[in-house]
């Protein structure tokens, strides 16, 4: 993740068929914090299974709802139920202060 710029990776489905995403915040809390051993954790074991997904068209004015609505900082991009990307409130953010508001937003 380091190497690659990354703060999130998706996590491929576990036996029940579902995704999940490991944060740099879950290594820190769930690893380093307790002071496990990185050589005995493994990713579907600290990954975030309670996702929340958006369609790849939605507006960044309901992407910013949703984050705020389900009180999570990343969304997961689904097309046809297939996760696609990650969108963070980093991303938003980033976007808001270069494109503004109406970016993305259909006329």
């Amino acid at each position: 993740m380091h190497e690659l710029g990354m703060r999130s990776i998706m996590v491929e489905p576990d036996g029940d068929g579902h995704w999940g995403i490991v944060t740099q915040r879950d290594i820190v809390t769930k690893v380093l914090g307790p002071n496990r051993s990185v050589d005995d954790v493994t990713v579907g074991e600290i990954a975030n299974r309670e996702l929340f997904s958006i369609p790849p068209d939605t507006p960044l004015q309901m992407i910013a709802e949703s984050l705020r609505h389900h009180n999570v900082r990343r969304l997961v991009v689904e097309n046809k139920r297939v996760p696609i990307g990650i969108v963070s409130q980093t991303d938003l953010i980033q976007v808001v202060e270069e494109f503004g508001w109406g970016w993305g937003l259909e006329e």
